[in-house]
């Protein structure tokens, strides 16, 4: 059968509306029916227990328990190191289990606020094995990366979320004895100003965490964010500067800048008591 240029111009929109219609169709099917979750890493991964608090659509808390020995598990029966990766989904009144739960011990908190490829936590976490340890990222690859990176050390663990939704609804207040933020997204642009990390109500709800005397670390290579950064900490009432020591390994950014001659900008913020 030969069709005429007419008819098969009639036929385009026809296709395009049809085709149309199928997408509309399976994504509404797909929201009534949730498919099953992705694992979010695949290295030395075992089973997995996966947690959703319900809430709707694109809510609640996943987690990812890694289990090496082959058995799903209740996570409130995981101990020692049988899982590192917990993956969650903001909601606004998540029941989660808290951060004490992911070790088998009580140990000093240390949290890594946009681990990145993980090198700072390894590095840190294996010189310091007396501390737990705790990334925070929200980038699958990243993520992985350093799942990886920390796969032989038992006092970390990596949290998939963001930072404030891990701030105000994961972290119990004053539960942590240093944070570290090093080489945040600085969105140089005017317009994206409002995404950036470092805000009041950042080192608020940083300080509200810390226990007294703890520290945030925090490190840039763009100067304008510096000096945005060191204004809103002199807006902090809870926190000082200090001209406290550095001495942190050198993470994969900060090599790369080093190594191009940029200069890298460190402020420590401390914890203080406040004014009764």
């Amino acid at each position: 059968m030969i069709r005429s240029a007419e008819t098969s111009r009639f036929m385009l929109p026809v296709r395009q509306a049809i085709r149309l219609c199928v997408r509309l169709f399976s994504g509404r099917l797909r929201s009534r029916f949730p498919q099953p979750t992705r694992r979010i890493y695949s290295q030395n991964s075992g089973n997995s227990f996966r947690h959703r608090v319900p809430g709707g659509r694109n809510s609640g808390v996943r987690r990812n328990f890694s289990n090496r020995t082959g058995r799903d598990l209740n996570p409130a029966a995981c101990s020692g190191n049988l899982f590192t990766v917990v993956e969650l989904i903001a909601e606004q009144s998540p029941s989660i289990a808290t951060v004490e739960q992911l070790f088998d011990r009580s140990a000093p908190l240390h949290v890594d606020l946009g681990c990145g490829d993980g090198t700072l936590l390894r590095d840190m976490a294996a010189q310091h094995p007396q501390c737990n340890f705790v990334g925070v990222e929200r980038l699958l690859h990243r993520v992985r990366s350093s799942d990886r990176k920390a796969a032989e050390l038992s006092n970390v663990r990596i949290l998939r979320g963001e930072t404030m939704f891990v701030l105000h609804h994961v972290l119990a207040p004053e539960s942590v004895s240093a944070f570290y933020l090093l080489f945040p997204d600085p969105w140089p642009k005017r317009r994206h100003h409002r995404r950036r990390l470092v805000t009041a109500e950042f080192l608020h709800a940083v300080a509200q965490r810390l226990t007294r005397a703890g520290s945030i670390f925090i490190a840039t290579d763009h100067d304008e964010y510096f000096s945005a950064i060191k204004r809103a900490a002199e807006d902090a009432s809870l926190l000082e500067s200090v001209a406290a020591a550095w001495g942190l390994p050198q993470t994969t950014f900060e090599e790369r800048f080093t190594a191009a001659g940029m200069r890298i900008h460190r402020l420590v913020l401390r914890k203080v008591s406040p004014v009764r």
